[in-house]
């Protein structure tokens, strides 16, 4: 008989289907407004500007509906555990912490990019086959592979972890507080920052150029840190989140 506390592919897979499936009627509904409003405005635009399919500023659109989307899709990840009446019986599943965690955190961020880029793409198609039958459009597709998109969407899966984690720590107005907390954390480091600064440069007369004081010192803020901040962006704040995310999770199982 299998043990609960051993990862099962099953149980897994099953989670995402529950997860899914409670969702899903939200999610059409958004999915179905989201295209249709896209749809109407490319086309608008298509017929305003003399069949000119402005496909730039449709992407454009597109990803930052995806990041607003997707942000807010996952601040309400675990709704479930913060309503008395339903918490009861999500933490009781016969499933592990790591399971109910990477269940949540695999569909709102890589599946949730690849389905978003998917359904960009088809709107985006149709809104090219419609215009070119009607005011002969020339066809522009959007390519959700080229390098810039690729790189906005692994940004977009770093920072969803962070409102991943402000999921499972703030029990109401999950994404406003998520917010709220990342602006007051930059604020601290930038201030943080302000101060080294003054330590270092407030008895010289500072105008930017780290190497004019020192060079040493100019590589490091210029080469090394700016190195070092994209490594912790990039590599760190992903497996952080998670890793807290799950003690959180833990901690409202106990």
């Amino acid at each position: 008989m299998e043990k609960i506390n051993q990862f099962s592919l099953q149980r897994f897979t099953l989670l995402m289907q529950r997860y899914i499936m409670f969702n899903s009627k939200t999610w059409l509904i958004g999915i179905g407004a989201i295209s249709g409003v896209m749809l109407v405005i490319g086309l608008i635009t298509a017929y305003f500007s003399q069949g000119y399919f402005d496909v730039r500023s449709l992407v454009n659109t597109g990803q930052t509906i995806i990041f607003i989307g997707g942000f807010i899709i996952t601040s309400m990840a675990y709704n479930e555990i913060h309503t008395p009446a339903r918490s009861q019986f999500y933490l009781t599943l016969p499933a592990t912490t790591a399971e109910k965690l990477f269940s949540h955190w695999l569909i709102t961020s890589i599946l949730f990019v690849l389905i978003s880029n998917v359904l960009l793409s088809l709107v985006l198609l149709l809104a090219n086959a419609i215009g070119y039958v009607a005011w002969a459009v020339p066809i522009n597709m959007f390519n959700p592979f080229t390098q810039a998109n690729l790189q906005l969407m692994a940004i977009y899966v770093v920072v969803q972890s962070i409102f991943f984690l402000g999921a499972l720590y703030f029990r109401k107005n999950n994404f406003l507080k998520t917010i709220l907390s990342v602006f007051v954390i930059a604020m601290a480091l930038n201030l943080i920052a302000i101060l080294f600064a003054w330590l270092l440069f407030g008895q010289t007369s500072f105008d930017g150029n780290f190497h004019s004081i020192n060079p040493e010192m100019g590589s490091y803020f210029e080469i090394t840190l700016p190195k070092i901040m994209k490594t912790i962006f990039y590599i760190v704040l992903v497996p952080f989140c998670l890793v807290v995310s799950y003690f959180k999770l833990k901690e409202r199982e106990v």
